[in-house]
């Protein structure tokens, strides 16, 4: 089969990495792979075997929207494929405008919480008035699914992210050293490190051998240095930046916290869990966290925006190591529930009942 996948750039995102983990995972598989980038930004390691397209439009509103699509097409006309696999609103809004009256099939996938996301709302416009036009949609949550129209879930499916392949050779037996806390995410408002950096300044100060580590890049660099540098928690709160080999680096410490206001479904959660830490989480929209964690069972949930809970799940995984050896334990049975063979399997049967032209 040949599938084209699009989507704006492979940079060290989410969405980005499930993408370049399908793409090699079906090139290996004898499929004809493309590609499709309006960006060349490639973080994640692909197969050589994956044909690569780049397509640059400058951004201008609108009139990108019509360039980006009309190229788009054109570039789809060339590689005529079976399959066209788009990920992510804004670029599932030109791959619907480049597809309309075309021979392949186009099922698009949101992996974000479409209550807020994208910010732009004319992208939002632009969906419930494109969509319909869909022959297929993958969500990754049921309350993401469940968001849209009757119509769209009954062409839809729900898939949950792979576990990487780098997560399961990290994959570790025994206890953790120390008592160091970790996070990794975009340094953006989504992901909330300003409440987490407050609660741990909390705890620090009841437990002086804790330590916080938060890997990731953005805006808010700046920000959270400062607030570090305010609350004097220099040496007790690092933001490293983005590390390539973040799950080796994480894969020794005590706790993994996702802090986030909302989400898809979190790779860095489910990398943590897949390496045995035991996790809090928030219980975040759309939906993702609580799929994959049950509280007290495999991980710990709590409110959103909630610093007075993740300050007594802190507290309690720090006072009870048998607790701490249980959830991380149970956590690691997502390397078989969410394993890349599993994940990749259920896509490859929705991508097939879709281009036979079942519904």
């Amino acid at each position: 089969m040949r599938i084209a996948f699009v989507i704006a750039s492979l940079n060290s995102g989410g969405a980005e990495r499930v993408i370049a983990n399908l793409a090699n995972c079906f090139v290996s598989q004898k499929d004809e792979i493309d590609l499709i980038l309006f960006n060349d930004t490639i973080y994640y390691e692909l197969d050589k075997r994956v044909r690569v397209h780049i397509i640059k439009e400058d951004k201008r509103g609108i009139r990108y929207i019509l360039d980006a699509s009309c190229s788009l097409r054109k570039k789809l006309k060339e590689i005529a494929p079976e399959v066209v696999v788009s990920f992510l609103t804004e670029i599932n809004v030109l791959s619907i405008l480049a597809s309309m009256g075309t021979p392949w099939k186009l099922i698009v996938s949101e992996r974000n919480n479409p209550r807020v996301m994208p910010r732009k709302k004319y992208y939002r416009w632009l969906r419930t008035v494109l969509y319909p036009f869909c022959d297929a949609f993958v969500f990754q949550t049921k309350q993401a699914q469940e968001y849209f129209c009757k119509p769209i879930q009954k062409r839809s499916c729900i898939i949950h992210n792979p576990i990487s392949k780098v997560a399961v050779e990290q994959a570790v037996e025994g206890d953790k050293k120390g008592f160091e806390i970790v996070s990794v995410g975009r340094l953006e408002p989504q992901k909330n490190f300003a409440l987490l950096i407050n609660s741990f300044k909390q705890f620090h100060d009841k437990f002086r051998d804790s330590t916080l580590t938060i890997y990731g890049e953005g805006h808010l660099r700046e920000d959270l240095e400062n607030q570090i540098q305010s609350l004097s928690l220099e040496g007790a709160v690092t933001l490293p930046g983005n590390q390539k080999n973040v799950i080796e680096l994480i894969s020794d410490k005590s706790v993994f916290v996702l802090s986030s206001d909302y989400e898809g479904m979190s790779n860095a959660l489910m990398e943590a869990m897949a390496v045995g830490l035991p996790c809090i989480s928030t219980d975040c929209p759309i939906g993702g966290s609580a799929e994959l964690i049950q509280d007290h069972i495999n991980g710990l949930l709590i409110s959103v925006g909630n610093s007075e809970e993740l300050l007594q799940a802190m507290t309690e995984l720090y006072e009870d190591h048998k607790l701490r050896n249980k959830l991380g334990n149970k956590a690691r049975e997502i390397l078989a529930t969410h394993s890349p063979e599993k994940i990749s399997s259920e896509w490859r049967q929705w991508i097939e009942k879709i281009n036979e032209g079942k519904k």
